[in-house]
């Protein structure tokens, strides 16, 4: 049972330590949203429809949406 949650545990840090360098320095890499799902809203013209903000990504060039919290989907 140790080894599951150390292993999860591992597995976590190291999702946030690729996040924080995306964050920081960012990459540039395409697959990188579509392995992790991640998304940011830099690559074009935001437009407001009333409750959430509608961007592209600018790694991999998809309509994403940002929701009230900040969250990119």
């Amino acid at each position: 049972m140790f080894s599951i949650v150390a292993f999860l545990f591992v597995l976590f840090v190291g999702f946030m330590i690729i996040g924080f360098y995306d964050l920081t320095i960012g990459f540039k890499d395409k697959s990188f949203c579509d392995i992790m799902g991640w998304h940011n809203g830099k690559g074009g013209n935001g437009s407001f429809d009333g409750c959430s903000i509608h961007a592209t990504c600018s790694r991999c060039g998809k309509e994403v949406m940002q929701d009230s919290q900040g969250n990119w989907f």
